[in-house]
């Protein structure tokens, strides 16, 4: 999307906002063939295990950072699991746990909430994997 609202710029010298109707506005438009930017579009790529291991970490951190206080915090202001940020991965999970008193096993959650991070992850490298302008680059 970056990349098109650069050409919509340099084509109409006026942001994509206001050079192209929202009734036109696509979320993945295909770059322009009349652009004159030569962009290189690079994906770094882990190896499976490596990401595995960063996202199990991430989530220990969260969880040592005070994750489910915060998320009673969120419940105690109104929050709920249908508001945008209770969608993120972990969140609504804790949620449930919290408000169906279940004694909340910090562990079992955690691997729970890991593994689902994992699935979230596989599918957004499957997504990216369709678009043929990215050069990926191993970092391994």
């Amino acid at each position: 999307r970056l990349v098109r609202a650069v050409e919509i710029y340099e084509l109409t010298n006026q942001p994509k906002s206001k050079a192209v109707p929202q009734s036109e506005l696509c979320p993945q438009e295909p770059t322009s063939a009349h652009s004159s930017l030569n962009i290189l579009i690079l994906g770094l790529e882990l190896k499976r295990s490596e990401l595995h291991e960063r996202i199990d970490q991430r989530t220990k951190e969260m969880f040592r950072d005070g994750w489910i206080d915060e998320v009673r915090a969120l419940l105690e202001k109104g929050y709920g699991p249908n508001d945008p940020g209770i969608k993120s991965c972990g969140y609504r999970e804790i949620m449930e746990a919290i408000e169906s008193n279940q004694s909340i096993v910090e562990e079992v959650i955690e691997e729970v909430i890991a593994a689902k991070t994992r699935q979230y992850a596989r599918r957004q490298l499957t997504w990216w994997r369709r678009d043929k302008r990215i050069n990926w680059v191993k970092i391994y």
